[in-house]
Order: structure tokens, then C-alpha cells, then sequence
């Protein structure tokens, strides 16, 4: 570990589309607690960030400005840069990497791009074998460019080439757990990352443990508690009635706006489903009297928790599927067949990730006088009338299932010629545009097969599962099957 008055290396953290600086906030605290710094921002228009549109060129210029402000901070080493990023992120990381050579390391995780064997110094190419946008063999292939390779030759992941005392390393890291929004949260790519920047700028390896992959687990933990507290909130709304109702909401009204982005809208949005759910607890208990009274055609059947976690099962499994599917489909279970091992451990981490990333990418979007307004109502309004919220949510979800579990009646000789004819001409309509952006060079044709891949993997085949299922008879004898426990 550095002294206390000796400069340390230091990282640029740029998270990835739609995304914010929690990202990287598990990797930065493990080099930290290596004497490496990290620096994690929000990009203009992201997270906390100043608004302005989405643009790759104003990426790149967010990202300039920090690594010119590292650069006059005597805490840290100029001469001991890297820059690491994830999805949108790692494409500025890239380039940044090619056009700064001041920057001695370079990772970028999700995502593929042209690199020389020269720049940028030191690079790094993280991805899973489930990713879903570039798949293992472009990987390699763009890594093979970048370490200098001759044409049509892959490199292998684990290999490094190249020395880092010139800048010319190279590897390409692969874990069989994640897909693409996962990268950021990842052990081993965690692992991989910082043995990296470790080497590249010139620190002894170290055999700490990680921690900081530790901590979305430790966020759904709470979400866990949160869970429990609300049973134990919708036993004292029965006795405690409007007045303990009315003193909960406010105080976490205040929490969040004393807060705000702080502890307080943490805790706040935590309470949420506590206070939603609590209340939908104490006035089901309150109403069944009546609900048993009233004929069961005009009383919303409320669903149970085992229903809900059948839904949610269901959804899971058929976003796996995709996944699965997308990487057999893309040749990257051929590269790693060892891989379909781990869809349990992948389906843990979509189940700890994507809530953790979502829950931080929600806390921002309240952070504003709309959202404090939004959130704000939403608790007064749950006091004044208790478990409306998620009752009226319950009655949406029933009419979708009504919806979707209508018989469907087509009498194609009750159909006018307009609506034989409307079908050909959108086809048309489609094709015209598809030839337009072909001829302008937006979009080719391995372009327009990536979308018509995610298009139907990712939604299409899940949609059409998703619905035959909810429609077919033993489905809805085992949703009917657990209500009724």
C-alpha cells in the first residue's frame, strides 16, 4: 500500500446505456482497497448528471474533462492513468484509450471495438459467454486485431500477449455467469479487471478477497427485511388504524425529502413496498368480511403471493431461455460448452443484479422536484385510502390476463378489404425503409440481422411462450391451485 503522502494510480469508471455511476461502484471500492483510485461519474443526461441529450461525442467529452481534472489532482499519479468501461461506456473508453496515450490502461467489458496492437495501452476485453451483443467468437476476433494476430486467427481467452511495460498486453477475459448487463457486477471479470490495472500499472498483485461483489447481495438483503417489515406493518394497521397509517407515510415523506438522494430517498423508496404492501395486508383482512358477502363476479380476487412468485418464475424462465438460446444461436456455447453449467449461477445474478442496478437507476429519477411530487403522492394517497395502490395494480394485471385468455375468433369472410390490404402495404412500407437506410449505409445487412435476432429472441419467442402458457388449461388450474392455498 502506497504512504499516505505518495501518489496513487488512478481509474475512470463510464458506465453503459441507460445506466448510472452505481455501476462501477463494487469495482471501485476493490481497487481502493488496493491503493488504486477510482473515479465513477454520471454522464451528461444520466443519474445526477447535467441534462442534456444522449450523444457518443459529448460522452467523450465528459470523459476528457475528468481524466484533465485527475491529471491536476496531486493525490494522484499523472503518469499512472487507466480508463474502464462498460457497454456505451466501454466504446468512449476505447477511444479515449486510442487518443490518449497518457491513459497506461485500458478495459472495456460488454462490448467490442477495432483496436491496433500499439493503442490503446494495455487493454482488456471482458465479456460473458451469454452476452448478448457481441458474441464470444467477435470477441476474439476483435481481440486477435488488437493483439496483433494474423487474420483469421482467434485469440483465446485467458491468453495474454504483449508487454506491459510497452503498452502492447492484450486478453481477452471471458466468465460464463453473466450476460450483458451483468459485466459490471461480475467475480471473475471483478478479478480479472483489477489484476489488470494491477500489472499495468506496475502494483504487486494482491490476494485481498473481493468484498465489494458482495454488496447488490447485500442491497436484495434489505429488500428481503423490507419484505418481513411489511407483514409485521400490516399486523399493527389493524389496530393502529389512520393515525399510525397517516404517522408511517409521513415520516417516510420526510425521510425523503429531508434526504433526498442521500440516505433519505434510499430509505424511502425502501419503505415504499413496505408501506404499500402493509396496507394492502390490513385492509384484505379488514374487507374479507365483506368480500365473502358479495357474489364473486363483482369482487376483485386478490392474488396471492405464491401466485405472484409463479408469474415471476415464468417471466425469469423465459428470459433465460432467450439468453440461452441467443448464445447457442451466435455460436458462443460452441466456444464454451462448459458454460451451460452455470445458467443457476446466472440466474442468481440476474435475480441480485438488475434489482440492485434498478433500484439506484429509480433512486435518480426521483431525485427531482417531479419525483419527490410523484413519490410524495403516492404514500398521501395510500394513506387517505389503504391499499388502493396495489389493488388497482392488481385489477390492470387481471385485465391483461382477461385479455390474453379471450378465445380468438377470426371470420375471415367478415373482414374487409381494407384491412386485407393494410397488412401488404405496412410489409411494403417496412421493406421501403429497410432499402433507404441500406443505400445510406445506416443500415447493412449483418446490422439488420442483429435486429431481427433480438427481435425475435427477446421478444417475440418469449411472448409467444408467455402466452400459450398463461392460455393453456393446466397453467391456470396451478395459478387457481395456489390461490386457493
Amino acid at each position: 500500500m502506497p504512504s499516505v503522502l505518495e501518489p496513487v494510480p488512478a481509474v475512470l469508471f463510464c458506465h453503459g446505456l441507460s445506466s448510472h455511476k452505481e455501476t462501477f461502484a463494487p469495482l471501485a471500492w476493490e481497487l481502493a482497497r488496493r491503493g488504486i483510485a477510482g473515479v465513477v461519474f454520471d454522464f451528461g443526461g444520466y443519474g445526477q448528471s447535467y441534462r442534456r441529450p444522449v450523444s457518443p461525442q459529448a460522452n467523450l467529452s465528459d470523459a476528457k474533462a475528468l481524466v484533465q481534472w485527475m491529471q491536476q489532482q496531486p493525490r494522484l499519479d499523472a503518469k499512472r492513468l487507466g480508463i474502464v468501461g462498460h457497454s456505451m461506456g466501454g466504446t468512449t473508453a476505447l477511444e479515449m484509450g486510442l487518443a490518449h496515450p497518457e491513459l497506461k490502461a485500458t478495459v472495456v467489458l460488454g462490448i467490442a471495438g477495432f483496436a491496433t496492437r500499439q493503442s490503446p495501452a494495455n487493454l482488456l476485453f471482458g465479456s460473458g459467454v451469454y452476452e448478448q451483443l457481441n458474441p464470444v467468437g467477435q470477441m476474439q476476433e476483435f481481440a486477435a486485431i488488437a493483439a496483433g494476430l494474423p487474420p483469421g486467427q482467434k485469440l483465446e481467452a485467458g491468453t495474454t500477449l504483449g508487454s506491459f511495460a510497452l503498452g502492447t498486453a492484450r486478453r481477452l477475459a471471458l466468465s460464463p455467469t453473466i450476460d450483458h448487463a451483468l459485466a459490471p457486477y461480475d467475480g471473475q471479470l471483478q478479478r480479472e479487471a483489477i489484476a489488470w490495472l494491477e500489472q499495468a500499472f506496475n502494483q504487486p498483485l494482491s490476494t485481498l478477497p473481493l468484498a465489494g461483489a458482495r454488496l447488490p447481495g447485500r442491497v436484495m438483503a434489505g429488500v428481503g427485511a423490507a419484505g418481513l417489515a411489511s407483514l409485521a406493518y400490516g399486523r399493527w394497521a389493524l389496530w393502529g388504524g389512520w393515525p399510525l397509517r397517516l404517522g408511517v407515510g409521513l415520516g417516510l415523506l420526510g425521510l425523503l425529502l429531508w434526504g433526498q438522494s442521500i440516505a433519505g430517498a434510499g430509505v424511502a423508496l425502501a419503505g415504499l413496498p413496505v408501506y404499500l404492501l402493509g396496507n394492502h395486508t390490513a385492509g384484505a383482512k379488514k374487507q374479507a368480511e365483506q368480500r365473502a358477502e358479495q357474489r364473486a363476479e363483482h369482487t376483485l380476487r386478490l392474488a396471492s403471493p405464491r401466485q405472484i412468485l409463479l408469474y415471476g418464475g415464468v417471466m425469469v424462465s423465459l428470459f433465460v431461455l432467450a439468453i440461452a438460446l441467443n448464445a447457442a444461436v451466435t455460436g458462443s456455447l460452441s466456444a464454451m460448452p462448459e458454460a451451460i453449467w452455470s445458467l443457476p449461477k446466472l440466474v442468481l445474478n440476474l435475480l441480485i443484479g438488475l434489482p440492485y442496478h434498478g433500484f439506484h437507476r429509480l433512486r435518480y429519477d426521483l431525485d427531482s422536484l417531479p419525483g419527490t411530487i410523484l413519490l410524495g403522492s403516492i404514500f398521501l394517497l395510500e394513506t387517505w385510502r389503504p391499499g388502493q395502490g396495489l389493488r388497482a395494480l392488481q385489477a390492470l394485471g387481471q385485465g391483461l390476463l382477461g385479455w390474453i385468455r379471450q378465445p380468438v375468433n377470426w371470420d375471415w369472410q367478415q373482414t374487409s378489404w381494407q384491412s386485407w390490404t393494410l397488412v401488404p402495404l405496412l410489409l411494403a412500407l417496412l421493406a421501403g425503409v429497410w432499402v433507404v437506410q441500406f443505400r445510406a449505409g445506416a443500415l447493412g445487412t449483418e446490422a439488420g440481422l442483429f435486429v431481427l435476432r433480438l427481435f425475435g429472441l427477446f421478444l417475440l419467442l418469449p411472448g409467444s411462450l408467455g402466452v400459450a402458457l398463461v392460455r393453456s388449461r393446466w397453467f391456470q388450474r396451478l395459478e387457481q391451485w395456489l390461490g386457493e392455498q
